[in-house]
């Protein structure tokens, strides 16, 4: 079950005007977020490292034990309450075309 208190948050966050949306990374080099990036930014923004040229074009990592580029670390997707079909399903919904203010309502919902 999704921690309810970072439910509220990210649900805000995702509403809100605070982040502009991209897409297939957690976050762009133009600082564009997919819905993911938004609750890694949200768990700590501190956390966000640059990637040099030499590594696929991706801009932005989040680090926590492991890199991830698509898909919640590990350890957030466990602290927050998100498994992973979850995450694919949101990732896929982003990737798609759906709005924040869509899968806001969606988490709202189902989570």
């Amino acid at each position: 079950m999704m921690n309810q208190e970072f439910k509220a948050k990210w649900i805000a966050a995702l509403r809100s005007d605070k982040y502009k949306q991209g897409q297939r990374v957690l976050r762009n080099k133009k600082n564009e977020f997919c819905c993911l990036g938004v609750a890694c930014d949200l768990y700590d923004p501190c956390l966000w490292q640059p990637i040099s040229d030499l590594q696929e074009n991706k801009d932005y990592i989040y680090y926590s034990d492991h890199i991830f580029y698509a898909v919640l670390p590990e350890k957030i997707g466990q602290e927050i309450g998100l498994d992973d079909h979850a995450q694919e399903k949101l990732a896929e919904m982003n990737d798609s075309g759906a709005s924040f203010a869509e899968i806001a309502d969606f988490i709202e919902v189902h989570y």
